[in-house]
């Protein structure tokens, strides 16, 4: 069995990384998972605007467009107050569908706005809610046992 799990990084409009490894002892220590990964950096970028407009930021701009089913101009400049504000508002509008008990369609696609604050200026972070409405979960999660961070270091 092959089973793929994978994490992704875009910097900047400039820098992509797509891999299979974690952070830990077992993917990279080099003797017992097996770990890939691609990586891709613009070298003709326009960087006229500030920010890169080749092929990595084509493929963000295609994977914000899958997540949240529309295009946006304000999306072109990923680091502008603007931006940032439109991203979180369509986030949040999917949450609040999705934890309304009348089940409906997510309006914008399927990033969700997790449901969390944090403080500003302590950095606490908080749960809205106890529990993600669908499975019961505990939003906030529990500390794994020291025999479980052992197994996985």
């Amino acid at each position: 069995m092959i089973y793929v799990h994978c994490k992704m990084m875009i910097v900047d409009d400039d820098y992509f990384l797509c891999g299979s490894a974690n952070i830990n002892q077992r993917s990279m220590g080099g003797d017992r998972d097996t770990e890939m990964a691609v990586g891709c950096i613009e070298d003709n970028a326009d960087r006229g605007r500030g920010m890169a407009r080749g092929q990595v930021s084509g493929f963000r701009l295609s994977l914000w467009a899958e997540h949240l089913q529309m295009y946006d101009p304000v999306f072109q400049d990923p680091s502008s107050l603007e931006c940032m504000r439109r991203v979180n508002s369509l986030a949040l509008t999917n949450w609040e569908v999705y934890a309304n008990p009348d089940m409906s369609r997510l309006p914008h696609g399927h990033l969700l706005k997790y449901p969390y604050d944090i403080d500003p200026t302590t950095g606490n972070v908080t749960a809205t809610v106890q529990l993600f409405p669908d499975s019961k979960a505990p939003v906030t999660g529990t500390r794994p046992s020291a025999h479980l961070q052992l197994l996985t270091t």
